[in-house]
């Protein structure tokens, strides 16, 4: 018999005898005693080499995640040496505990199935088509939102449609005007070197217009509204949906498509073409902007290059013979 006396548990040993070693613990089995017994168990678990282990449990007063741990590092323990490991007297909390973490150590632990190519394939296209199921039924409940709202313009949530416009229209006029402004600023710079190479400056100012008012102005508009505004719907709703708010409007009736989603969408829709006519207009000024700073940084070294360049009608004109009187 071995003894391990710790202040708060007691790990006594017996045997081994007939192919069976017996682990007495008594005490408090905690996160401040069960370090000083861990590799005492171990060693008597791993040098017996015995068949049976035997634990006698009946002396544990307290037993936390810490002890539960010892127990099932000492069952995973027999078990690799191919033996049995029995543990009698555990109070019936502590061996649902125990239950517990046997079965989270499981599914830790466990060999996770290899898939197949076709399998992989399979789930992916089953993902997929998920997704397109939602993202269809999604369309066809905002459709229905929006021509309900068509037919029944009270039904809206007008308080909350000028809110959300103020949110994604008023406040997205700082970004919009930076990045329309540099827009059309870098096209002018960018466009006046080669222009001036044939000399067609004047065209810069219909290439700047053409692009903006077109392409870049609605472009970079819609890009800016869905990157800022329709990642605000998006964190916001998955919020309500966290705290089961979307949930509670179900429970009181309301459609959450129409209460939450066609107010959002109207307000979007309606501010879209006015963020749109402002970048153009931002844009058309930077672009003012820059073709003029360009001319004035660039006339000065014009000058000074035509100034040093040989005029040839002068050479002729010096090397010239004169004219007999």
């Amino acid at each position: 018999m071995a003894s391990s006396p710790h202040p708060g548990v007691d790990l006594r040993s017996e045997g081994p005898s007939d192919g069976v070693l017996k682990l007495i613990i008594a005490g408090r089995l905690d996160s401040s005693t069960t370090g000083g017994i861990w590799r005492r168990a171990s060693t008597a678990v791993n040098g017996a080499h015995v068949a049976n282990v035997l634990i006698d449990a009946t002396g544990i007063e307290y037993c936390d995640g810490a002890g539960i741990a010892l127990l099932v590092h000492l069952r995973r323990l027999q078990n690799k040496a191919r033996g049995d490991l029995r543990i009698d007297g555990l109070r019936p909390e502590f061996a649902n505990l125990l239950d517990d973490g046997v079965a989270r150590v499981a599914d830790v632990t466990g060999a996770t199935p290899r898939k197949g190519i076709a399998e992989e394939i399979g789930e992916a296209t089953v993902e997929v088509w998920r997704d397109i199921q939602i993202l269809v039924s999604f369309v066809g409940e905002l459709g229905a939102g929006l021509a309900y709202a068509a037919i029944h313009p009270r039904s809206v949530r007008w308080h909350d449609a000028l809110s959300v416009a103020e949110a994604a229209g008023v406040n997205a006029l700082p970004i919009v005007a930076l990045v329309s402004f540099l827009m059309g600023l870098i096209m002018a710079f960018q466009a006046a070197i080669p222009l001036r190479q044939f000399g067609a400056q004047l065209f810069i100012a219909n290439l700047i217009g053409l692009s903006m008012l077109r392409e870049l102005g609605p472009l970079m508009t819609a890009i800016i509204l869905a990157g800022r505004s329709g990642s605000a719907f998006a964190a916001e709703l998955g919020t309500m949906k966290v705290r089961e708010e979307i949930d509670a409007l179900k429970t009181m009736g309301l459609d959450p498509v129409r209460f939450l989603i066609v107010t959002r969408v109207v307000a979007a829709v309606c501010m879209t073409p006015l963020l749109t006519i402002f970048a153009d207009l931002v844009g058309l000024i930077g672009g003012v902007w820059g073709n003029r700073s360009r001319s004035a940084f660039s006339s000065p070294a014009s000058a000074a290059c035509a100034a040093c360049k040989p005029n040839p009608a002068r050479h002729r004109s010096a090397n010239r013979p004169p004219a007999p009187s």
